[in-house]
């Protein structure tokens, strides 16, 4: 028997971007991560073109729009790589990586000295923000993912939300993290 239903457990979801092109740059959707502990950047890629090389960049800001802008560092990830092209049948088990470096601007065919998400196959890369990390001294509360599509030759859709996690305010249904 369950008492809390998904929200009122504390967790947000809200896209941080939807089938946009990844050849092209791409702001993503501002997130107000003063209302949660943590916040999981969870991009989905399918195959592409070989040497087409998608990276996660991460940004803090001071307002919902406009403000200041800066990069924002993060550290933890997971991935799941499809098989073989976007065949994800076999695939069981999150792989988890430990940056030896902090990043704001990862490129997924180095990381660690591996190639994680390989521009051939498909994959879905989760990377961990949390809310400490951002400079609250300095007003920034809010988090984008945003892409500059200069490594990516070809078409690429990319999809991506953002899962927020430890509601400062949990209630069945949640505040919004927009504003």
């Amino acid at each position: 028997m369950f008492n809390k239903d998904l929200f009122e457990g504390g967790l947000d979801i809200v896209p941080a971007l939807v089938a946009a092109d990844a050849n092209s740059d791409i702001t993503g959707l501002r997130v107000n991560l003063a209302r949660y502990d943590r916040a999981y950047l969870k991009l989905t890629k399918p195959a592409g073109t070989a040497g087409d090389d998608l990276s996660i960049a991460l940004q803090q800001h001071t307002a919902a729009s406009g403000g200041s802008s800066k990069a924002l560092t993060f550290r933890r990830l997971w991935y799941k790589k499809a098989a073989s092209t976007n065949d994800f049948s076999t695939v069981g088990q999150w792989t988890p990586v430990e940056l030896t470096t902090p990043s704001s601007d990862l490129d997924l065919a180095d990381v660690n000295g591996d190639d994680l998400a390989t521009d051939t196959v498909g994959a879905v890369v989760i990377a961990e923000v949390m809310s400490d990390s951002l400079d609250a001294n300095g007003g920034y509360s809010f988090v984008s993912y945003n892409n500059e599509g200069d490594d990516i030759g070809n078409a690429l859709l990319i999809n991506a939300e953002w899962i927020l996690q430890g509601s400062r305010f949990p209630q069945a249904v949640p505040v919004s993290p927009l504003s």
